[in-house]
């Protein structure tokens, strides 16, 4: 179920074998958390969660990501102004 969100979003190619080491580690760093839930015809099901210090986490990486992301876009921005300018 979450490869298949994930997948919605855009993440393509996305594999159980790359998202599950990485939910490991996040759950190892205190910002997710599991429970197991029954499966009507099968094994029972590993849920993960998000955590109050994942949540806090994830708004500071947002909050870094976005300022990142507003340097890329001024740089950006100036090299086609100067290529521009360039072309005259």
């Amino acid at each position: 179920m979450l490869l298949q969100s994930l997948r919605a979003l855009g993440l393509g190619s996305l594999r159980g074998s790359t998202l599950y080491p990485l939910l490991a580690r996040q759950e190892e760093l205190g910002r997710v958390g599991h429970r197991w839930e029954p499966d009507s015809g099968g094994p029972p099901r590993k849920v993960f969660s998000i955590t109050a210090t994942g949540r806090r986490d994830l708004t500071l990486l947002s909050q870094h990501w976005s300022a990142l992301n507003e340097v890329v876009t001024t740089a950006v921005a100036a090299v086609a102004a100067d290529g521009a300018k360039g072309e005259r």
